[in-house]
């Protein structure tokens, strides 16, 4: 096949978008033709003849050219040529290209592309919509409530939060990921600040309730026409939660695979994890995002559409674990998204 990798993105999870496709490139099967397309910060696409490791530098611009959308050829041109394209990959983490805009995009252009389509990406992109969706089928949440702008003129925010979710609660953009803008309250005081961040990032902040026990994932991957699930594993931070650098700036993150919770617990999250992904009509793979509570219960966290895979991430670690490699892996979601 004749692949475009495409990445960046003018997100806050650029820099892992280069992550996850320097992993990708590095690893790419050696049968299929590969193009790489670049997104600066800035929202300019370049087609980029650059290493793996110039990728993960952040030097992939040298040697590249402007890329263009062109409607009425249906692709992406480069130098007045067309990029011969059968699938693409859009490594694209957070924000419009997780959350359904490229999707959108090459469904105009009519050219088949790893991952969610529009609804999928922009529900799953949604904390708050995932939330209220999954409540209707049955999958159990952790208590939440959500603040606007709006509601920062309420000087008892704070205190009223800690109220209703006890303190620590978590607060975290409504949309986005790699916890950016998330951070644990302990204290009334502490919730402006916090609010703030997050609402920096989102127009909605989610507010959480502190779960003790185990945060675990699910790795889910169709292939050929069956939706294939991997062990659960969990992920034991090296700060308080899973905060950006504590999954990816720190190396004393530790992972269990399988995760080290009952085996009820494990079947519960594998079957939620399974509804969930038809319920939000997710295609081709998803990461889903759970917590088992130290009293037992099951509680969503969260689902990612396009999951990192970087060399740490969680979604071609478990694969790896149920015997795919990376290289394997990437051929599975190709074929599947070529039918």
């Amino acid at each position: 096949m004749k692949v475009i990798l495409l990445f960046g993105g003018a997100g806050e999870e650029y820099e892992i978008s280069l992550r996850s496709a320097a992993a990708v490139l590095a690893a790419f099967p050696r049968e299929h033709t590969l193009t790489a397309v670049g997104i600066d910060r800035e929202g300019r696409w370049y087609r980029t003849p650059a290493t793996p490791a110039a990728v993960a530098a952040d030097a992939w611009r040298e040697g590249a050219v402007p890329v263009t959308l062109d409607l009425h050829r249906r692709a992406l041109v480069a130098e007045g040529q067309v990029i011969p394209a059968d699938v693409v990959f859009p490594l694209l983490h957070g924000g419009l290209g997780e959350g359904g805009g490229v999707a959108a995009l090459l469904s105009l252009l009519s050219i088949p592309f790893v991952g969610c389509g529009l609804t999928a990406g922009a529900v799953g992109m949604d904390k708050v919509l995932t939330k209220q969706l999954a409540a209707t089928a049955g999958i159990p949440t952790a208590a939440f409530t959500v603040v606007t702008e709006e509601d920062l003129t309420d000087a008892a925010l704070g205190r009223r939060l800690g109220e209703t979710l006890g303190f620590p609660f978590f607060v975290k953009p409504a949309t986005g990921g790699s916890s950016v803008g998330a951070a644990c309250v302990a204290t009334a005081a502490e919730a402006p600040a916090a609010l703030r961040a997050a609402l920096a990032h989102s127009d909605r902040a989610l507010c959480e309730e502190y779960i003790r026990g185990a945060e675990v994932e699910l790795a889910l991957l169709e292939r050929a026409g069956a939706l294939l699930t991997t062990a659960v594993g969990e992920i034991e931070p090296a700060a308080l939660f899973y905060d950006y650098a504590a999954k990816y700036e720190s190396h004393a993150s530790r992972i269990f695979i399988p995760a080290r919770v009952s085996r009820s617990a494990r079947e519960s999250v594998t079957a939620y994890g399974r509804r969930l992904f038809r319920l939000l009509g997710c295609r081709g793979l998803s990461r889903a995002d759970f917590f088992v509570a130290e009293d037992g219960r099951v509680l969503l966290n969260e689902i990612n559409t396009m999951p990192g895979f970087t060399d740490i991430s969680m979604f071609p670690r478990l694969w790896q674990a149920a015997g795919l490699s990376m290289t394997e892996l990437i051929n599975v979601l190709l074929e599947n998204a070529a039918k």
